[in-house]
């Protein structure tokens, strides 16, 4: 009923913790496709020294990131249900029993997340959720919600859904995830879980988000040009997105400065489409990318987070 897809590329010390939690789930109709994308390291022997459930397949390709790995697991996938994990985070054993719970008592949604736990680099653990929902299993308005109650080991999309929007961009560094996620959330409901189901283990070598540059700013720029694309596509349907998305930018404006990176907020907001950038107001751009108004800019962005985040807690 589920196809679970792994993208491997060295995560030898991790794989192994990764694939137990997945043979331990207590829903096991699922078939487990592992692929290696030109790992250099004794990952894919790590696998096969320990494991010889038949459910197990590994597919090995020539190193080309990991939308690529994902996209050629979905596209070797058997089941209408697709679920993402990542080489390095772990399932609690009940995940895959609750979402399938959510499928059957939503079969509408087109994509079933869950909150979760996030273990950090200092060991310590902290949550990944939202406050706004009341029921276990709910439909929610996703773009009500800040984007971290969301991550790819804790998230399952039908695979024609998943087809529909084209499957995670080739050659992006970061955010690919989310330009895949979004661009979903603007075609199809999507249905919640509110149990913490799913760890995401951060501080692991080889993680994509442990570094960052102009490069990998790119990939934040190329989802945010994406998914606006997917939304004028739908004819502007999601009325929660427009607001959404400029919390989104003034958040990452303010991550800059902080920072001290007016660099990347100068190649950021010239680099977004100018579709996009002109649901700003023209002075209000001029004073992100002026470095001496800095001040300016942190209280105008606050004052607008805190007027949206009160305006998604009434509603």
């Amino acid at each position: 009923m589920i196809s679970i897809v792994i993208p491997l590329f060295n995560k030898e010390t991790t794989i192994k913790n990764t694939i137990e939690s997945v043979l331990s789930q207590s829903f096991n109709n699922f078939e487990l496709i592992i692929i290696d994308d030109g790992s250099t390291d004794d990952g894919v022997n790590t696998i096969s020294n320990n494991f010889k459930d038949q459910r197990i397949k590994i597919i090995s390709q020539k190193n080309q990131g990991v939308s690529v790995a994902r996209n050629e697991g979905v596209k070797n996938a058997t089941h209408e249900l697709i679920a993402f994990l990542d080489a390095d985070d772990l399932w609690s054993p009940e995940y895959l029993e609750y979402m399938v719970k959510a499928h059957y008592k939503y079969p509408e949604a087109g994509m079933y997340c869950c909150a979760g736990y996030v273990k950090n680099a200092d060991g310590s653990i902290s949550n990944r959720t939202t406050d706004k929902i009341s029921e276990d299993i709910s439909i929610i308005h996703f773009f009500n919600n800040p984007h971290v109650f969301l991550h790819t080991s804790s998230t399952i999309v039908k695979k024609d859904i998943f087809q529909q929007v084209g499957g995670f961009i080739k050659g992006m560094t970061r955010n690919e995830d989310f330009a895949l996620f979004f661009s979903v959330a603007l075609i199809t409901k999507v249905c919640y879980c509110k149990l913490p189901l799913t760890t995401y283990v951060g501080g692991v070598e080889n993680q994509a988000t442990s570094s960052f540059s102009l490069t990998s700013l790119q990939s934040v720029v190329d989802r945010f040009n994406i998914v606006n694309s997917i939304w004028i596509n739908s004819n502007y349907a999601n009325k929660d997105y427009l607001v959404f998305t400029k919390y989104e930018i003034r958040h990452l404006v303010l991550s800059n400065i902080r920072s001290n990176k007016p660099e990347f907020t100068n190649y950021f907001l010239s680099n977004l489409s100018k579709e996009l950038i002109s649901k700003f107001n023209k002075l209000e751009v001029k004073i992100y990318k002026t470095k001496q108004l800095n001040l300016l800019s942190k209280f105008w962005i606050l004052y607008t987070k805190l007027i949206w985040r009160k305006k998604i807690i009434q509603e």
